[in-house]
């Protein structure tokens, strides 16, 4: 258009020097629109969030967690997704100058070792900041994905506002709900997930007895089981190739990542286990080592992990679960295709305990205490929506 206005000479120098200016201030202002990412640290997050360029994946934010109310506990609502996940409603603000609050929802995973992660659209929306240098390989059993890791300035889940917060981004463009992990659950003395009710708990500072009588019509008592820190560097070929999603190349930093996740002792027969608890998993049991199964019960299907969904067998276990003195059963387990070997890869646990074993029973995560306890359910949750074994994430594939 600027070339046709100038082979007619229809618009004066003065005009056109105008029209230049104009058109610089707009390049501009479409610059500081999106001035978000791996830029030098904003103003808003200085001395709270502390890190090392280059190769390190150093990364340190001073999170302050505040209720608005004054309440020492926070209720927060959620529902079930068609995966049978636990989707929490949340409002997040980046660190730059003009941000506003982006309301969103967020699968509520406890496998997941990260505060806050996001899918590049929502990034996109929040304009967090990023930690400068290459991106990192995120591996998990669908795929293995490209993320950098950053901080927003405020995270909101119910009344309680946490800041800043750590977070990672999947650079990929593909479509799945931001999740709220361990990083974030971490702030409060315990976690609670009633599943009657559909409330979260969230407890900064708590008195056992009101909390244990808020369940006392529902549950006929608690079973408590001491919790277990799962660390270490999981590699990125951990698992067989991925079937979709997958996103990582050569441009990487490092082809490990750090697993920090909470576990309980479990076992099958006689055989030892080590299990997370995994509240972003649809199904019952999701194995990374071989398990005892009746014969003839395998099936392909289609299922959920933390946002993505890949291809697993499924099968039922031959005998019951136990965690401490809580018995599963029956329980149906999955595994990757393709996946036979005899213990799981380096830094993961044997197993992984969904949501279609964690609904049987309200959930009492006590970081403080580092213990998990199960509440005894009088009328378990409806399983009429029980995504567990069915659902479009969990259908046969022929």
């Amino acid at each position: 258009m600027r070339g046709t206005l100038l082979d007619r000479r229809c618009v004066s120098r003065r005009r056109a020097c105008a029209l230049a200016f104009a058109g610089a201030f707009v390049l501009c202002g479409c610059a500081a629109q999106q001035r978000w990412g791996q830029v030098d640290l904003p103003s808003s997050l200085r001395g709270l969030v502390n890190y090392e360029a280059g190769e390190s994946r150093s990364l340190q934010v001073a999170t302050i967690v505040q209720d608005e109310s004054g309440s020492e506990v926070s209720v927060v609502p959620f529902r079930l997704n068609d995966a049978g996940l636990i989707v929490v409603q949340v409002e997040a603000m980046g660190p730059f100058a003009g941000a506003k609050p982006v309301a969103f929802e967020a699968v509520l995973d406890t496998g997941d070792p990260d505060a806050l992660s996001l899918p590049r659209r929502t990034a996109e929306r929040i304009r967090p900041w990023l930690r400068p240098g290459p991106p990192s390989t995120m591996t998990s059993p669908f795929s293995a994905r490209r993320t950098y890791t950053g901080a927003i300035l405020r995270l909101r889940i119910g009344a309680m506002t946490a800041g800043p917060v750590p977070i990672s981004m999947d650079d990929a463009p593909r479509a799945y709900l931001p999740v709220i992990g361990l990083g974030y659950l971490r702030n409060f003395e315990c976690v609670i997930i009633d599943w009657g009710r559909g409330e979260i708990l969230l407890v900064r500072s708590r008195n056992d007895a009101d909390l244990a009588g808020r369940f006392a019509a529902e549950t006929l008592g608690w079973t408590e089981v001491p919790l277990i820190e799962l660390q270490g560097l999981v590699e990125q070929s951990a698992f067989p190739i991925p079937e979709e999603g997958t996103d990582a190349d050569d441009d990487v930093a490092a082809s490990r990542h750090q697993l920090d996740l909470i576990a309980v002792e479990a076992s099958i027969g006689n055989q030892s286990l080590s299990a997370v608890l995994d509240t972003g998993g649809s199904g019952d049991v999701l194995a990374f080592r071989a398990l005892p199964t009746v014969s003839g019960t395998e099936q392909q299907v289609r299922a959920s992990s933390a946002g993505q969904t890949g291809t697993l067998v499924r099968a039922d276990l031959a005998a019951p679960l136990q965690v401490g003195e809580v018995s599963f059963d029956p329980v149906q387990v999955y595994r990757i295709r393709g996946d036979d070997r005899a213990e799981p890869p380096e830094g993961f646990p044997d197993i992984a305990l969904g949501n279609g074993l964690l609904r049987r029973h309200a959930i009492w995560i006590d970081f403080e205490r580092r213990v998990v306890r199960f509440g005894r359910c009088i009328t378990p949750a409806d399983d009429s929506s029980d995504h567990s074994r069915k659902g479009h994430d969990n259908e046969p594939v022929d």
